[in-house]
């Protein structure tokens, strides 16, 4: 008997306690489906956003791609070195736009022997800075040289791989 008043005890506790967990769970419920209905809302006008960006910026604004050519056998090594940046216009009134920065006297030499993307790549003026900057080298040195970089540096291969001056590879 003492057993089975134990049992139905331990029963009731159990019961008890899912009882207290299913109303847990249902207050929480609530705050998370609010928190995923705003993070909904949030992604859509990001959505909106970016078309509304594209769209304005269409025609009207065409990307610095349209302007710049490349040697052959580099194009992967442009592609990676200046990834979406090639999409940005030159134009000043765009929204996002490239400005004129042009080489300074100050700025860090590439390590000695490295060639710079602006060797094969012809380009507006607006990325000389950039491209000069930009080192191309062989796939198997990229990680040795990387620690030679000055800051704003980086290195491509011509199967674009990447290297910056602050470690990201």
């Amino acid at each position: 008997v003492a057993l089975l008043e134990e049992t139905e005890a331990a029963a009731i506790a159990a019961e008890q306690a899912v009882a207290e967990e299913r109303a847990a769970e249902s207050a929480a419920r609530p705050p998370v489906q609010d928190a995923k209905a705003e993070l909904a809302r949030i992604e859509t006008e990001a959505r909106t956003l970016a078309k509304i960006l594209n769209a304005a910026s269409g025609d009207l604004f065409p990307s610095v791609l349209e302007q710049i050519s490349v040697e052959r056998g580099y194009e992967t090594a442009l592609g990676a070195a200046l990834g979406e940046d090639l999409d940005v216009p030159l134009d000043r009134s765009a929204p996002v736009h490239w400005g004129q920065s042009e080489i300074q006297p100050g700025d860090a030499a590439l390590p000695e022997g490295i060639a710079s993307l602006a060797s094969v790549v012809r380009a507006p003026a607006q990325l000389a800075r950039r491209l000069a900057q930009i080192g191309i080298v062989e796939a198997g040195d990229g990680k040795r040289l990387q620690a030679l970089l000055a800051p704003g540096q980086r290195l491509v291969s011509r199967e674009g791989a990447l290297w910056r001056w602050d470690g990201f590879t």
